[in-house]
């Protein structure tokens, strides 16, 4: 397996105004979100895939564990992808609960057969704690 640190950029900002502040001042930071890459998946831009396609998925923690399906995306005027509806009713122990993640809490992986799976940069706790999605 690969593994991939996101945030990078707010890693390397962290890492600049720590050698800026004195050491007194300095408090502890959480860790970048890591990934786990399946193997033999590649990362995928939304724009190379289908609506179609992507409903089903399979949604992976940032820990490799199954945390739902997508079943929908929203998509805003300009045609953009705004929100992925996922439903994570048996990651968090309730019996319906779509939440509508944002596009960059999710990145999206293909295999050399097209299969997609995608991993939620949130944890646990954030997906219990997001609101029911309702359709508009």
């Amino acid at each position: 397996m690969r593994i991939v640190k996101l945030s990078a950029s707010a890693l390397a900002v962290s890492l600049a105004l720590a050698s800026t502040v004195p050491a007194v001042a300095q408090t502890a930071t959480a860790p970048a979100a890591v990934v786990v890459v399946p193997d033999g998946y590649t990362i995928t831009e939304f724009t190379t895939i289908t609506p179609e396609q992507m409903k089903g998925a399979t949604v992976y923690d940032t820990e490799g564990n199954e945390a739902g399906r997508i079943t929908n995306l929203v998509i805003g005027p300009d045609n953009a992808v705004t929100g992925v509806v996922t439903d994570v009713s048996t990651f968090v122990g309730v019996d319906k609960h779509e939440v509508a993640l944002k596009p960059e809490h999710i990145h999206v992986y293909r295999n050399a057969a097209g299969d997609l799976r995608a991993v939620a940069v949130v944890t646990k706790d954030e997906l219990k704690e997001m609101p029911i999605h309702a359709e508009r």
